[in-house]
């Protein structure tokens, strides 16, 4: 994968995708972006482990870098999140998605995504709707 950028999904408030649930680990995993739009994800030595859910298949996640599609789904120790709403998350941070010649990431102080666990046990971001229960 060429210029790959890379993204830290955690329980840490500094990761770039923080997730507010105790089954995640401090810095669970590494997501990867490539120009070519390539996506992987490569698990950090995490306690509750990181895997791929794809069409009905469950896959485990070593720390080897696993691609991953659009249309799957990562679960991080206990909780599960849609590839597209991580996208969107990072929206503005990804190779090529900045403005100006080049193609630049815009500037990575741009307002990170916190997540947090629902009531109804859904991950979704802090302060929006859940996309699950609508509450």
């Amino acid at each position: 994968m060429k210029e790959a950028r890379k993204f830290t999904i955690g329980r840490d408030p500094r990761c770039d995708i923080a997730v507010a649930d105790e089954s995640v680990s401090r810095i669970h995993a590494e997501f990867l972006c490539a120009a070519d739009g390539s996506m992987t994800i490569r698990d950090r030595g995490s306690r509750n482990g990181t895997w791929v859910l794809r069409k009905g298949a469950t896959r485990s996640v070593a720390q080897v870098e696993e691609v991953v599609y659009l249309t799957d789904t990562l679960q991080f120790g206990g909780a599960s999140i849609a590839v597209d709403e991580i996208l969107t998350g990072l929206r503005g941070r990804l190779p090529g998605a900045g403005s100006g010649a080049g193609g630049r990431v815009r500037d990575a102080s741009v307002a990170e995504t916190r997540m947090e666990r629902c009531a109804c046990g859904s991950v979704k971001p802090i302060h929006q709707r859940c996309p699950e229960c609508h509450q």
